[in-house]
């Protein structure tokens, strides 16, 4: 029997079987072969190639965990297993992304990292999210993000850029020491921590009816990648020196991004995961060199002088403390009904304390915001976003200052990252994370 006497089953057994270049290339070949891949009502091809690579999107949740759709149906397999494929031929050579496909490129990539099905906190490979292990086999990503950075994207492009960088984790271009420099240079910069950016790591406003709006707050994606950077430098994995260190193992970066569901009771209102154990790090510097730092008045978009980062002998103190968060209630949010804003208190061996919320922004962010200090006095604020799906393990990043917001007040970022794990089990690589 020759191929073309093969019934169309067969052949759209051989196209499921293929490789995707192959299988289009065969579908030139003919007119019946092209109608029975593009025009046929079954689209039991293109769901097979795309099931094979990709989650299946009837198991995933959104960003803030709730289901994406309980019937696809009408899911268009074809249009987003190519959509995809044209992502990866891009990742493999930028040049070829027109200036009009690059917003398009950027939603797709962050929606294959926030859109996964959940798995439990211990999870195992196979609730291994498919979509972060195809990204993670795209080697090319590196160049595909330093090859964004030379595009003059708009400003909601930039920020759409740096958000799926932060998603990403740290590039080899990320680990030289000048992007550290520029890094500590833009944090400690108090510029960025003034009431028009919230006091945190936000987007500024001269608005007096948005800034007195805490759902208003659009996430500074800039300012969380410095904060990433920073804070990689104390907990990630590195191996080699200057231009040949690489980093073997991040908790701030892809993997980490799947979204969770907590196993065990809670409040029954506890969408983002706050009951728990949790370890709160923080980074600072001196404050006599954060005041040397910004003594000097600079134009709004000049950049400091950041010898001081440069130096050999400048250092960043970095603690880490574990903090218990418990539940203490829940305020209604008429835009988001199944996720309330969350109040919460903390309590560090007992002695210290914390009180704080995480409630929704209006660009659907989980924003942390909470006080902290001692024996009944706060002393401490910090606010930062919680970064991939709800309760990833990626976890929260922010920056910390006083609760008084005053000139010369000491700044610095924090990250928060719940504990699932007693550390009797965890691998020596994982006790250093």
């Amino acid at each position: 029997m020759s191929l073309g006497n093969l019934p169309d089953e067969v052949v759209e057994q051989i196209y499921a079987h293929a490789d995707p270049q192959d299988f289009v290339a065969l579908s030139s070949s003919c007119h019946r072969y092209h109608d029975l891949l593009h025009k046929s009502d079954s689209q039991f091809v293109w769901r097979s190639h795309f099931l094979q690579r990709f989650d299946d999107p009837r198991l995933c949740v959104d960003r803030l965990g709730e289901r994406l759709a309980a019937d696809v149906s009408s899911f268009n397999w074809k249009g987003e297993f190519q959509r995809r494929i044209r992502v990866q031929s891009v990742i493999l050579n930028p040049h070829l992304c027109r200036e009009d496909e690059v917003p398009g490129i950027l939603r797709t990539l962050v929606s294959l990292i926030v859109e996964t099905p959940p798995a439990t906190p211990t999870y195992d490979a196979s609730e291994i999210s498919k979509n972060l292990l195809w990204l993670s086999a795209q080697h090319a990503l590196g160049e595909f993000f330093h090859a964004m950075h030379q595009l003059e994207l708009s400003q909601e492009d930039e920020q759409y850029f740096y958000y799926l960088h932060v998603l990403f984790g740290l590039t080899p271009e990320d680990l030289l020491f000048e992007q550290l420099v520029r890094s500590r240079g833009f944090v400690y910069d108090l510029r960025n921590h003034t009431q028009q950016s919230r006091w945190g790591p936000y987007r500024k406003s001269t608005s007096r009816i948005e800034l007195d709006d805490d759902m208003s707050a659009k996430v500074n994606w800039r300012h969380i990648f410095a904060i990433q950077n920073i804070v990689s430098e104390h907990v990630a994995v590195f191996e080699g020196e200057g231009e040949e260190r690489k980093l073997r193992l991040s908790p701030l970066s892809l993997p980490f991004c799947q979204a969770h569901v907590s196993e065990g009771p809670r409040h029954k209102d506890d969408w983002a995961g706050v009951d728990g154990l949790w370890k709160c790090s923080f980074c600072f510097i001196d404050h006599r060199e954060l005041l040397a730092y910004n003594r000097k008045e600079v134009a709004d978009e000049e950049e400091r002088d950041m010898t001081m980062f440069d130096d050999p002998d400048f250092e960043e103190v970095f603690r880490f403390l574990d903090v218990r968060f418990t539940v203490t209630g829940t305020t209604a949010n008429p835009l988001f009904p199944t996720r309330p804003t969350i109040s919460f208190s903390g309590d560090i061996r007992g002695i210290y304390m914390m009180k704080g919320t995480v409630s929704m922004t209006a660009e659907r962010e989980a924003r942390w915001k909470f006080s902290s200090g001692e024996n009944g006095n706060l002393i401490w604020s910090s606010d930062g976003v919680q970064i991939g799906s709800v309760e990833s393990a990626f976890g929260v990043l922010g920056t910390w200052s006083t609760v008084f917001h005053e000139a010369g007040d000491p700044v610095g970022p924090f990250w928060l990252r719940k504990v699932h794990r007693p550390s009797t089990t965890d691998t020596e690589d994982e006790r250093h994370l």
